[in-house]
């Protein structure tokens, strides 16, 4: 069994924000229950339709600070990291934090912790010790999800699908 626990923080691109900063952050994330979601279960929302545990946290966090900000949930994932990676004044929640993504972006958090693991049903007979026991199985992943990343870079076979809805 692969058990890995990562932070997931708030990232934001190219910006540490001063004090009274003026201009709008937009702020995107994905449906990923409990810690963010839209509230009638579309794959997009903006504003109060968003919500989750870490959006919470982060609207907390931006109120706190005095910032303005903007939260707007989108589909697919790769979407919504790449303009994050690209777009002035833009950032992502909820994320995992690896060492991959450590020098891409400027970190906040953990706003929560999460944990990587392999499972198969109660009566398989397909017995895993260590990530390398997978290799030769097929894993199911989200697609551009970071736990996907990483098995694919350590030759586990993943047949990547995308989330369409919870």
């Amino acid at each position: 069994m692969l058990s890995k626990a990562l932070g997931m923080g708030l990232i934001i691109w190219s910006l540490i924000i001063p004090a009274g900063y003026a201009e709008t952050i937009h702020l995107l994330t994905e449906n990923f229950p409990p810690l963010n979601m839209s509230a009638d279960e579309k794959n997009f929302a903006r504003g109060n339709n968003v919500t989750g545990i870490t959006t919470d946290i982060v609207r907390l966090m931006f109120k706190r600070a005095n910032i303005d900000y903007r939260v707007t949930l989108r589909f697919p994932w790769k979407r919504v990291y790449d303009t994050a990676l690209k777009q002035k004044n833009y950032g992502v929640f909820s994320t995992s934090r690896t060492p991959e993504r450590e020098a891409l972006f400027q970190w906040v958090g953990p706003l929560a912790e999460e944990y990587w693991v392999l499972l198969t049903k109660a009566d398989s007979p397909i017995t895993i010790n260590s990530l390398s026991d997978a290799k030769p199985w097929r894993v199911g992943g989200y697609k551009d999800d970071a736990l996907t990343k990483f098995l694919t870079s350590r030759g586990i076979s993943v047949l990547e699908a995308a989330l369409l809805q919870y």
